[in-house]
């Protein structure tokens, strides 16, 4: 019961508070998504849909692509695909793997699929081309340093550390930014870790931080990859 309801939690009440925040002040947002989640919790999937986030692919139940049979891995990427794009009515785009997990083939799965981005490869500061069978396909940083999952889930840190991280890398960045260098700063985030009452206004400060700077741009993955894919030559 602690774990379901640890989760249930951030259905009931964390999405709300991200949902109001971020429509509030006018932010995009990309939503990695089970397309399960659109069955088991429509009241959110259409409150998500309704705030017009993009909907990035996140497998159709939170398990591994690895659990998935070789011959079946497609197939599952296609069927998710499909729910989402079937309830949006837009063209999925991105991906974001269950627990960054994939196959051997999974890029190529991807990109056969039509996603033009994945979040698996947190290998970067700025996008990346990765070569699949059916083309390239990018590679979108996916932040693990300041995420919600890895900093308070598993390295259990205080409620201030997010902020904290956030205040460290733009010190850091701001020197690349001088010399023309943008950065791609994905920050992950989960409705039952963030959204509890005692992080979630460091999250506010971190969206306070980042919109006093006037060399921050708020965009959705989807964005990301048409700006890159332009200025790429």
């Amino acid at each position: 019961m602690p774990n379901y309801s640890w989760a249930e939690y951030g259905m009931r009440v964390g999405m709300s508070r991200l949902l109001g925040t971020l429509q509030a002040r006018q932010l995009p947002a990309s939503a990695s998504i089970n397309a399960g989640v659109i069955d088991a919790y429509p009241a959110c999937a259409e409150a998500v849909r309704d705030a017009g986030w993009e909907f990035i692919g996140h497998g159709y139940h939170q398990q591994s692509l690895q659990a998935a049979e070789a011959s079946d891995e497609l197939e599952l990427i296609r069927r998710s695909i499909r729910r989402i794009e079937d309830f949006t009515g837009k063209r999925v785009r991105g991906w974001l793997s269950p627990g960054l997990k994939e196959s051997y083939d999974t890029p190529d799965h991807l990109r056969a699929a039509g996603i033009d981005y994945v979040c698996d490869w947190p290998v970067d500061d700025a996008p990346c081309w990765l070569d699949t069978r059916s083309g390239q396909l990018l590679a979108m940083p996916y932040n693990l340093e300041i995420n919600d999952s890895v900093v308070y889930a598993v390295e259990k840190h205080r409620s201030a550390e997010m902020l904290n991280r956030l205040e460290d890398t733009l010190d850091c960045f701001a020197a690349d930014l001088k010399r023309g260098r943008p950065k791609v700063l994905g920050i992950g985030l989960h409705p039952h870790l963030i959204g509890v009452a005692h992080r979630f206004p460091y999250f506010e400060r971190m969206l306070d931080l980042l919109q006093a700077h006037d060399d921050a741009v708020f965009m959705t993955g989807s964005q990301i990859f048409d700006w890159y894919k332009h200025h790429d030559h």
